[in-house]
């Protein structure tokens, strides 16, 4: 169960290549992500259109699926505060997403965005990151790092709650884009998340390699629902199946 936004569809073939490495092979993933994506809003990226992740159809696929061990990440919701939402909702729309990840017995993983980022770069720089990044929203510089101070805090609270690991991707991962991994970096920060996973007690066979999908196929796959331009589209799941018989379901 793989939950995010850009960052992680950035890193995603480098998250698939980490968890078939530290969990074994076959492994169904559940992802939702994507540019922009908001736990709990809809948005729209450069005329793409995805459904809050709280609403999409990954929950249902979850109810659906047969009992497995599971494992869950939980990345980018940081991303919400730029959007304005306050901290309170944004938790909320997480405690949504881990109401059914704890009924599914998931061991879950918290990926933190660093705020020493952000609160590092000039005031200019910050918003000219800003207006590149996100040029439709206001960006109000205090508000913005006491808001992820505020959701930092709640989500180190319901990762101590569970016992579950909260890993701070560290600074020197992140260049002048204070949002995204630098690339350089992608495979060594979500290779810490995922290793603090707790090992499964049988691990499976060794994942294929050669066969770790590329970040273009990535981008290329169709999720479950999406819009374009205001058309709906639809893409059958899984959206990908890797040679050692891992599948990629997208939401």
């Amino acid at each position: 169960m793989l939950l995010g936004a850009s960052n992680l569809r950035r890193g995603l073939p480098a998250v698939l290549r980490a968890a078939r490495a530290r969990l074994g092979a076959p492994v169904g993933f559940l992802v939702a992500c994507g540019a922009g994506r908001s736990f709990g809003a809809p948005t729209r990226v450069l005329g793409r259109g995805l459904s809050g992740i709280l609403d999409c159809g990954l929950w249902p696929a979850l109810a659906a699926a047969p009992p497995a061990p599971t494992w869950a990440l939980l990345a980018d919701v940081g991303n919400d505060v730029v959007y304005g939402a306050p901290p309170a909702a944004i938790l909320g729309w997480v405690d949504g997403c881990l109401e059914p990840l704890d009924r599914a017995g998931a061991r879950t993983a918290f990926a933190l965005y660093p705020p020493a980022v952000a609160r590092a770069l000039p005031p200019w720089l910050f918003h000219a990151a800003g207006r590149v990044l996100y040029p439709l929203r206001r960006h109000d510089r205090a508000r913005i790092l006491r808001d992820l101070d505020a959701v930092d805090a709640g989500l180190r609270e319901r990762a101590a709650a569970r016992g579950a690991p909260a890993v701070e991707l560290r600074p020197d991962w992140y260049g002048l884009d204070p949002v995204h991994l630098a690339g350089r970096h992608r495979a060594a920060a979500w290779g810490a998340v995922v290793d603090a996973w707790p090992a499964p007690p049988v691990v499976g066979a060794p994942h294929a390699a050669a066969d770790d999908p590329t970040t273009l196929r990535v981008l290329l796959a169709t999720p479950e629902r999406r819009t374009l331009l205001g058309v709906t589209q639809r893409g059958a799941q899984p959206a990908l199946t890797l040679r050692d018989g891992s599948t990629v379901a997208l939401y």
